[in-house]
């Protein structure tokens, strides 16, 4: 059996904005960037450095048509975006649970090299959800056509019991265009750096509001 006691390597903390806010995406970003730093320093924090990267990546969401893979608390998630001028696919399996001990148990072996993450996500009112994730990066979309191809990938998945023909579709037939936005890397009376950013979800263009921030 997997160890359950493994620690978590990353912790984040989520809230969700007004987008009536963001008519003007790039004055607020820089005003939302000074009341941070502004926090920081009134807590006796420091800003260690100011960022101003902008990234730009599509996202999107695969399941069975009967929204298996979710009804076990796992998300199957496509991020598509450019590096170093070259477009790369992120094929990233997560699980979710309020539960610290069922989330660390989960089977995250993956055929491919990737990356694993074993994070606390907090939301309002200070819920913690623990969530376990790996992230396969390859050259060329994705193209799953059942649960079988998605479990050769992910062998984890074989333990479900879903039928290996299950077919596998776009969640919704939803896709959002995503900018991020990188602030400041703030420090509080340690040595762990925190990490600011903003997120920014657009159903075709960013000239519009978002549809959430």
């Amino acid at each position: 059996m997997k160890n359950c006691n493994q620690a978590i390597n990353s912790r984040e903390y989520k809230l969700i904005l007004n987008i009536n806010q963001f008519y003007d995406r790039t004055h607020t970003v820089e005003r939302f960037g000074n009341l941070v730093e502004s926090l920081t320093q009134q807590f006796k924090g420091k800003v260690i450095s100011q960022q101003t990267e902008e990234k730009y990546r599509q996202i999107y969401y695969l399941d069975t048509p009967n929204f298996d893979l979710r009804h076990h608390g796992f998300i199957l998630r496509i991020r598509r975006e450019k590096k170093y001028h070259q477009t790369k696919y992120q094929i990233t399996l997560k699980h979710r649970e309020s539960d610290h001990y069922l989330s660390a148990s989960q089977d995250f072996s993956a055929t491919k090299p990737g990356k694993t993450k074993f994070e606390e996500d907090i939301i309002p009112p200070f819920k913690s959800k623990f969530s376990q994730s790996i992230s396969v990066t390859k050259n060329r979309q994705p193209n799953f056509e059942n649960i079988k191809q998605v479990a050769k990938l992910f062998p984890g998945l074989k333990a479900l019991d879903i039928p290996e023909q299950t077919s596998i579709e776009l969640v919704k037939n939803f896709r959002a265009f995503e900018v991020v936005n990188k602030l400041a890397n703030l420090q509080f009376g340690d040595k762990h750096i925190v990490k600011t950013d903003l997120s920014f979800w657009y159903l075709n263009t960013t000239d519009n509001l978002p549809l959430i921030a």
